[in-house]
C-alpha cells in the first residue's frame, strides 16, 4: 500500500510529466519510497518513454513483467520501448516497418 506522502509525490510527478517538465517529474519520482507499487512503476515507464530514455523504459517494463506476469501492459510497454529505442538504428541500416 502506498503512503499518503508517496501518493502526493506520485500526483505531483504526474502533473510535471503532463507539463513536459522532466526534471521536476524525476525529482518527485525519486522521493517516492515505495518504488514497486504498480502505479509508481507505470508512471516511471511513462516518464522514461516520454523523455526518450527507451532502455530505462524497457528495464521498468521488464520489472513489471516479472512482478505481474498476467498483466499485458508490461509486455506491450517492453515491446514499445525496444521498438522506439531501436528504430533510429534500424532506419539508418535501411530497415523500415
Amino acid at each position: 500500500m502506498i503512503s499518503l506522502a508517496d501518493f502526493r509525490y506520485l500526483e505531483a510527478a504526474q502533473a510535471w510529466l503532463e507539463r513536459v517538465d522532466y526534471c521536476n517529474c524525476f525529482e518527485d519520482l525519486t522521493r517516492i519510497s515505495d518504488r514497486h507499487d504498480v502505479r509508481v512503476q507505470a508512471l516511471r515507464w511513462k516518464f522514461y518513454s516520454a523523455s526518450g530514455m527507451h532502455a530505462a523504459a524497457a528495464d521498468v517494463a521488464i520489472d513489471i513483467q516479472r512482478r505481474y506476469p498476467e498483466e499485458l501492459a508490461g509486455h506491450i510497454w517492453r515491446l514499445l520501448s525496444l521498438q522506439n529505442g531501436l528504430a533510429p538504428f534500424l532506419f539508418a541500416l535501411g530497415f523500415a516497418w
